[in-house]
């Protein structure tokens, strides 16, 4: 039977480039015994978090589905067709790798992830949970950039400066526990986003080099483009200047072409500076704002850091 490398894509943490990359592999990766799923949607596995989670969002609503009981529906349609493509897999695989930022962002509390669970160990004898860390400012101030690109009009001060320990989504500790009670410690993968503490600087290599050991990566292509980058400080003001003078929706439901049209135009004539251009800087407010939020989550970062990363977790974090 086939082994499961389930990565609980914590949202901003390179989980895109890894989907990415498996995506663009995928023909490679299945003749090295590798295999991706092509019922759970991709290049992201998201229907798997949301087929499991305990309430309708928007996901569901261009399906008509708006009450539980069509979650519940959905989850056994899905699980189904997910049973058929791993008996397939298994005849010719050895490992299946399934990823999606939902598996964090969606599954909030352990009976969720208990129910998950219970249903993945019908189908693989071994699973291994990978999950990667980033400390929570800088998810903050990355996952604001990435709402700026869509739309967001707001200040990064006006930006989740409430985030504490409370917040599930944030909340790293949390999270680890969920996974832990769900699929047992020992079954847990568990990285720090941070470029020095990566295997080649890089996530998707170190995402093979830890959670697929016993693939050979030579011939596999690493090239790709980055994904979901921070912005810098004249992409963000002039996004923002865009997203205020061309609302983003069209108040219809849908999305109003002008806004996408303004920043690739946008693109066009800043990104050949791109080089040379800085990082958002941080403001007097904003940098108050930063300290409260470290100081939020330092006994949580703790913990975390003393029980799984032998108390190196986050060290180099900066304002």
């Amino acid at each position: 039977m086939m082994k499961l490398v389930l990565h609980v894509g914590t949202e901003k943490t390179g989980t895109t480039s890894i989907q990415s990359w498996l995506e663009a592999n995928k023909s490679e990766l299945s003749r090295r015994k590798v295999f991706l799923s092509d019922v759970l949607e991709k290049p992201s596995n998201r229907a798997l978090g949301h087929a499991f989670q305990d309430d309708v969002d928007h996901y569901f609503l261009p399906m008509g589905v708006t009450t539980l009981r069509g979650v519940e529906a959905f989850r056994k349609q899905l699980t189904h067709e997910l049973r058929s493509e791993v008996r397939v897999a298994a005849e010719n695989h050895d490992y299946m790798v399934i990823s999606s930022e939902q598996l964090q962002s969606r599954l909030l509390s352990t009976q969720e992830v208990v129910r998950l669970a219970h249903f993945m160990r019908e189908l693989f004898p071994e699973i291994t949970v990978v999950c990667y860390l980033r400390h929570q400012l800088e998810m903050r101030r990355s996952f604001y950039s990435t709402l700026v690109r869509m739309g967001y009009t707001n200040a990064l001060e006006d930006f989740d400066a409430d985030i504490d320990e409370a917040s599930r989504y944030y909340n790293h500790e949390a999270l680890i526990k969920r996974w832990e009670t769900a699929f047992g410690h020992d079954n847990l993968l568990l990285r720090e986003y941070a470029r020095e503490k990566l295997h080649g600087s890089d996530v998707v290599q170190d995402f093979v080099t830890t959670a697929l050991p016993d693939l050979d990566p030579s011939g596999l292509d690493f090239s790709r483009v980055a994904s979901n980058t921070s912005l810098s400080s004249t992409h963000s003001a002039t996004y923002l200047a865009i997203n205020r003078w061309l609302n983003f929706s069209d108040g219809k439901g849908g999305l109003r072409k002008g806004n996408a049209r303004a920043k690739r135009l946008t693109n066009a004539m800043i990104n050949p500076l791109s080089p040379l251009l800085k990082r958002p800087s941080v403001s007097p407010r904003e940098k108050v704002i930063g300290e409260r939020i470290v100081a939020r989550f330092a006994e949580s970062n703790r913990r975390v850091s003393d029980e799984h990363f032998g108390g190196d977790l986050f060290s180099g974090t900066r304002q």
